[in-house]
């Protein structure tokens, strides 16, 4: 899966707050740009508040970036979400970023700044 990174960082009406939240789980996404950690590792990794957290989770769902599965065990007990990073189109000029199957970091090509 390819998401682009422009795509995020250049969009004007995610906050902040929501981009930050987005590279998190950028870092934990596999090769389906699904990944599952908990809020409290969001929390963790990010330096926001858990109520901010939570806020920016549901932006980025409201606005399509990121799409939310409750996973439950056979006894319907919550095991955790899963986060799913939608795939989208972007500029043609803009780079796109390889999502790791591991949990290591995405690679960013370098752009030609022309």
């Amino acid at each position: 899966m390819m998401v682009h990174w422009s795509d995020i960082f250049d969009n004007e009406t995610l906050s902040p707050h929501a981009k930050l939240v987005y590279c998190c789980l950028v870092k934990y996404a596999g090769k389906k740009g699904e990944c599952f950690p908990s809020i409290a590792r969001i929390k963790k990794k990010t330096g926001l508040a858990r109520s901010t957290v939570i806020k920016a989770i549901a932006e980025l769902t409201e606005k399509g970036v990121v799409r939310v599965t409750k996973r439950e065990s056979e006894g319907s007990a919550f095991l955790s979400n899963v986060y799913t990073l939608v795939r989208h189109t972007s500029p043609a000029n803009s780079a796109p970023v390889r999502i790791a199957d591991d949990r290591s970091r995405p690679e960013i090509p370098e752009t030609d700044p022309t």
